[in-house]
């Protein structure tokens, strides 16, 4: 630092920490969140310790103010999935002596609409309407079983109830499952080549399940109890034994 670094840096120090101070010695530090194809994404939560949260909106614009001036940390977060780090340095000698507000856009690979898996010549695919929705908001699953080889597949169905199962997650805890009673039985169904199944599903964002640790097991809510906001995974499992029964699953985020 030259001597006139040095002046400007004492002289900046005394105006910060005057209490009447018009100076400020914070920042704004804001940007926009994209994904690889340069969409804004939402639902992005941002956080720099000591500070709240911040979520991206449909714009994946976010905004922190009254950031002190130094080194600081982003927390990054996107859904169950991805989470990172970044480093921001925010200085009077970097941003100009009157502070300028700090300029930080992210660019992460956001995860599919959709996850998708093949076992045994079937393409499983599962997708919601929506990644982020609003608490109470139904959120319309659909799940997709594709014959992929080239002849016609005849698949065993072991459930009366239900071609598949659904069973809904926050963290390692299970908040939701459809139907909750397995009846073994024999069915076919047949998928000629390239032909495909859809079955799709409406969740109320009710829990109908509770961990009693104490038990060791799941029980029952009677009535259903709406979820509290958080990030949730979805998991469809197609109830068959001729090809094996295969589960994909997806993540929402409910705010």
């Amino acid at each position: 630092m030259n001597k006139k670094h040095f002046i400007l840096a004492i002289i900046l120090l005394f105006l910060c920490i005057g209490s009447f101070s018009p100076f400020g010695c914070t920042t704004t530090i804001s940007g926009i969140v994209i994904d690889q194809n340069a969409n804004a994404i939402e639902g992005v939560t941002i956080t720099i310790e000591g500070f709240n949260p911040v979520t991206t909106g449909m714009d994946g614009i976010y905004t922190i103010e009254n950031v002190p001036y130094g080194e600081h940390i982003l927390t990054v977060e996107y859904t169950v999935f991805y989470s990172t780090q970044i480093t921001i340095s925010t200085s009077y000698f970097e941003n100009g002596l009157l502070g300028k507000d700090i300029e930080a856009d992210i660019k992460i690979n956001k995860i599919p609409e959709y996850n998708e898996n093949e076992v045994n010549d079937l393409r499983y695919i599962i997708t919601t309407n929506k990644q982020t929705y609003s608490i109470g908001e139904d959120v319309e699953i659909a799940f997709i079983v594709e014959n992929i080889s080239n002849k016609t597949l005849h698949i065993g169905l072991s459930t009366i109830s239900s071609d598949y199962i659904v069973d809904i997650s926050s963290g390692s805890e299970y908040v939701y499952g459809w139907p909750l009673i397995v009846l073994w039985a024999v069915r076919e169904m047949t998928l000629a080549i390239g032909e495909s199944v859809e079955y799709n599903y409406t969740w109320d964002q009710k829990r109908n399940l509770i961990w009693k640790s104490e038990e060791g097991f799941y029980d029952t809510i009677n009535p259903p109890e709406l979820v509290t906001p958080g990030q949730y995974t979805i998991r469809m499992v197609l109830y068959s034994y001729i090809p094996p029964a295969n589960g994909v699953s997806t993540a929402i985020t409910i705010k």
